[in-house]
């Protein structure tokens, strides 16, 4: 018994001595001198790693190193080139670049040396997509190391952001009225196909580039516009043929008896008059973009037959009715909602 627990005793150290070594041989790793490009950086606060700290001896080469990083979609080699690092890195990784460079690729790239050691401005040129972008980096020498002052343009979007819409850029829901972007295209949607934000194209082509992002609030689609009239038209269609003085969620239609006067509800026909629904422009509602909305002119006219004062006859009414149609966009199936 004795020499079998010395024999597990001896397994246990070597097995230490092991993990030891192991350890000593990955810290060995990061601090590689053969490797001095790359060492471990400081996480930014948000995000969820360290991003590598990326080593350019020279004004030009941390302004090249970074395009080239936001060029081959390494969103945490270009972040590690920036003097400060953003509060927010939703959308600076490696999946929102690799959406954006879809659409906009960054290309032929340009970048010119400084004038002297002691120039922090450096002029460069690339291609995002078919546009050309002329910029100035300013950059700062810390230590043997460059960095860039603007890596990223933060982006209001607090006046088409919504509680009850919600807001995709490249895919990623939005949960802030302002988000850090790096150069590049952004695609906003709602994840809703009723509903988009304009064109949904943003473009951000320098780290000092503000595009203004107001004139992207939420739109009905066509698709959306359809669906909601469509919707409209079979409930109004609903109301027409149900034979009672009050139709469910019409109450433009509501019949009201006078004294002493009895009506047959099975007798009661409605028809509408003119197409409501020709000049019909839906839209999302301003204050809330969930609610598609739509204002028309309903004109009817009604018979009915029943009996007054101990007396048979036949009733007819007509007017006409201003009426406003909404629906929630983000029900399915769309439950429109009349009122007069």
């Amino acid at each position: 018994m004795a020499l079998v627990i010395g024999a597990t005793a001896l397994v246990l150290v070597i097995i230490g001595i092991g993990a030891a070594v192991l350890l000593n041989r990955d810290n060995d790793a990061a601090t590689d001198p053969s490797n001095p490009q790359v060492t471990r950086g400081t996480a930014p606060p948000g995000a969820t790693s360290a991003p590598p700290q990326v080593v350019n001896s020279k004004a030009d080469e941390a302004v090249k190193s970074y395009l080239d990083a936001l060029a081959a979609g390494q969103a945490p080699v270009a972040l590690a080139l920036g003097k400060d690092q953003p509060t927010d890195t939703t959308f600076l990784t490696d999946a929102v670049l690799a959406d954006s460079l879809k659409r906009a690729p960054i290309t032929a790239i340009t970048v010119s040396p400084p004038d002297d050691e002691y120039d922090s401005s450096i002029e460069a040129s690339y291609k995002l997509g078919d546009q050309q972008v002329n910029e100035t980096f300013t950059v700062q020498k810390t230590g043997d190391n460059y960095l860039l002052y603007d890596i990223t343009q933060n982006i209001s979007v607090e006046a088409i952001r919504s509680r009850t819409l919600p807001l995709l850029i490249n895919g990623v829901a939005v949960q802030t009225d302002e988000v850090y972007l790096f150069p590049g295209s952004y695609l906003l949607t709602s994840g809703n196909e009723y509903a988009n934000y304009g064109n949904g194209a943003l473009v951000v082509k320098h780290p000092s580039d503000y595009p203004n992002a107001y004139d992207l609030r939420p739109e009905l689609t066509k698709a959306g516009a359809d669906a909601f009239l469509d919707a409209a038209k079979a409930k109004l269609a609903a109301c027409v043929k149900e034979q009672k003085l009050r139709p469910s969620g019409c109450s433009f239609f509501n019949l009201r008896e006078r004294e002493g006067q009895d009506i047959d509800e099975k007798t009661i026909k409605r028809t509408i008059d003119t197409d409501p629904w020709s000049n019909a422009e839906p839209k999302l509602d301003y204050s809330d973009p969930a609610i598609a909305e739509v204002s028309v002119t309903v004109d009817w006219s009604i018979t009915a037959k029943g009996r007054e004062d101990g007396r048979s006859g036949t009733y007819t009414a007509d007017g006409y009715d201003y009426v406003t149609v909404r629906a929630n966009i983000t029900e399915n199936p769309l439950e429109p909602r009349f009122s007069s």
